[in-house]
């Protein structure tokens, strides 16, 4: 580092600026020009502030890295032009890009990209152990994860638009330490390449020999894949291969684009405490939001649609979640569903004023005690399937079901069904169901159904 630097870092900590001011990073041989490695130029000025903290100023430009970017100090804040303009663009297809295990730490205002082919593991950023970090307005695209809070706490993620993500989720809260984050005003958006899917399109296991519809979906290789241009598949081989994104495969007479991994799941939750909520989650994934391993998070007011799975999954001990006012439409798949209380194990949860629209299953499904599903609407339930719009499976106890409305569709068998079993303990009442049947096949003998028209 010159002199001149060396004046200009001392100014600023002499001073107690290095917070206010930022430091540019291209005082330390960082070019941002697209082509010169600049791993060890910006892992320097990183290093620069070990003591202090600080501002880290990244001017307009492309940043390649080849390797993993540390942060280790609190109080660290990377701060580039705007995502539209600066990038940090990394060439590994197995390394995160960014790692922060310090508390405090910023990054605002620029992208976050993978080497432009697939990638096998690593996340744009990895926050490990850190508490009260702040990742807003990043573009994040092409890695094999997105953005990973593992142990952290306190951290929010806000105004980040996550696209193109190898691996299986957009954004992952895990940890037994972890939680209490908030993640809210987001676009988390896989994409729909080569066309669009509907309903009556097709939906299935790849196989050779067979006439595809354009706008078809397929599983093969543990991937999603969708028919830009149908055809016959091709009558030997093991069909479209997981490749990048935005890449026409030939396939037969039938041509393909991968859309991400059958496992993917744009936001998974397996951390206490967390609030999200007015996050955009919608795309070809296994789940929107994915709950599981954690109490008391909150969903609110999301948009989920276009998933090729469920709309929100309460998974394993998934309890006391608080599912609010959330849009979640265009649930595809013949056993897809907008709301899906999917082990059993989601005791105490309340599943209240959601907006349920096009499944091709069920609207809501209910499997655990001390369970609410209130103040819901659920239409276009059934459109693979038939099923009813909300659906308690058999021998669950402790439950409300109260005020909903359940539009009647071609596609549903029934409103409301509890199934053949000894459920108990359970109110079904004040649910407007436009005349479609309540069916109540709960043996138990402690119950209320009434006011259902």
């Amino acid at each position: 580092m010159s002199t001149y630097n060396d004046l200009w870092l001392g100014a600023l900590r002499l001073f107690g600026l290095q917070g206010y001011v930022g430091v540019p990073v291209k005082m330390f041989g960082a070019k941002g020009d697209g082509v010169t490695d600049d791993t060890t130029a910006i892992q320097s000025a990183i290093n620069s502030l070990a003591n202090t903290g600080g501002t880290i100023y990244f001017g307009t430009g492309t940043y390649i890295i080849s390797g993993t970017l540390n942060i280790t100090t609190a109080g660290i804040r990377l701060v580039g032009t705007g995502r539209p303009t600066t990038f940090i663009k990394t060439t590994s297809t197995t390394l995160s890009a960014i790692s922060v295990s310090a508390s405090y730490v910023e990054i605002d205002s620029m992208g976050v990209l993978g080497p432009g082919s697939v990638t096998t593991s690593g996340a744009a950023i990895a926050l490990v152990s850190a508490q009260g970090c702040k990742l807003t307005n990043l573009y994040i695209a092409e890695m094999y994860q997105g953005i990973l809070l593992n142990g952290s706490t306190n951290c929010l993620v806000q105004f980040c638009k996550i696209v193109d993500i190898y691996g299986t989720f957009l954004i992952e809260i895990t940890g037994v330490l972890g939680g209490g984050c908030y993640i809210i005003n987001n676009q988390f958006d896989p994409q729909f390449y080569g066309a669009t899917y509907s309903m009556s399109s097709g939906f299935g296991a790849w196989t050779t020999s067979h006439t595809y519809s354009t706008g078809a979906v397929v599983s093969n290789g543990g991937g999603w894949f969708v028919c830009s241009a149908g055809g016959m598949s091709a009558s030997t081989g093991s069909g479209p291969p997981i490749t990048k994104f935005n890449t026409p495969i030939t396939d037969g007479a039938a041509t393909w684009y991968y859309v991400g991994l059958t496992t993917l799941a744009i936001m998974n939750v397996q951390a206490n405490v967390n609030y999200i909520a007015f996050n955009d989650c919608s795309g070809p994934a296994g789940a929107g939001i994915l709950v599981s391993n954690s109490d008391s998070n909150m969903i609110v007011s999301n948009t989920i649609g276009q998933t090729l799975g469920i709309g929100i999954q309460l998974g394993a001990s998934a309890t006391n979640t608080f599912v609010l006012g959330n849009q979640v439409s265009s649930s595809f798949g013949p056993n897809a569903g907008n709301i899906e209380d999917a082990s059993g194990s989601a005791t105490g949860s309340r599943i209240i004023g959601n907006y349920c629209s096009g499944a091709g299953q069920y609207g809501i499904i209910c499997q655990s005690s001390h369970f609410t599903i209130n103040d819901n609407v659920v239409t276009g339930a059934g459109q693979i399937n038939n099923t009813s719009g909300i659906l308690v499976t058999a021998n669950v106890t402790k439950f409300n079901i109260v005020g909903n409305n359940v539009v009647p569709s071609a596609g549903m068998t029934g409103s409301i069904t509890v199934a053949t079993g000894t459920s108990d303990y359970y109110n079904i009442m004040c649910n407007l169901v436009e005349g479609t049947a309540v069916v109540d096949n709960g043996s138990g003998a402690h119950k209320t159904l009434s006011g259902n028209n």
